[in-house]
């Protein structure tokens, strides 16, 4: 036997309350520095590969920090992260990461690393 399930997508009063709305905001934030990123990036690549420390010098003029290995960029903020914190996607720890990432950011193409 089956339950009906009332339509929730209609309301008189529609609400949200101060928790959500905070982590609404902070997704909003979240997306839009990836986008930020992205553009930035794609505006200055012309749809050829590219190494992120080149494009982080362009921006921000680290060079000397970012040469060495210890290091790696993330694709989404384009800070300055040591390697060990960060998460391969295309490993079995990072895809639900990925899942989630291309649910919640579709407009990405998401194949580096996060923070």
């Amino acid at each position: 036997m089956q339950k009906k399930v009332k339509n929730l997508s209609i309301t008189e009063e529609p609400v949200i309350c101060t928790k959500c709305a905070e982590t609404l905001k902070n997704i909003f934030d979240f997306k839009s520095v990836c986008l930020y990123t992205r553009d930035y990036i794609v505006k200055n690549v012309n749809n050829a590969k590219v190494d992120l420390k080149d494009i982080m010098c362009l921006c921000k003029k680290e060079k000397e920090n970012i040469i060495s290995e210890a290091y790696t960029i993330c694709n989404f903020c384009m800070n300055l992260v040591e390697s060990c914190f960060c998460t391969s996607l295309d490993n079995e720890e990072g895809v639900i990461v990925k899942n989630m990432l291309e649910k919640c950011l579709p407009e990405l193409v998401c194949t580096y690393y996060i923070c």
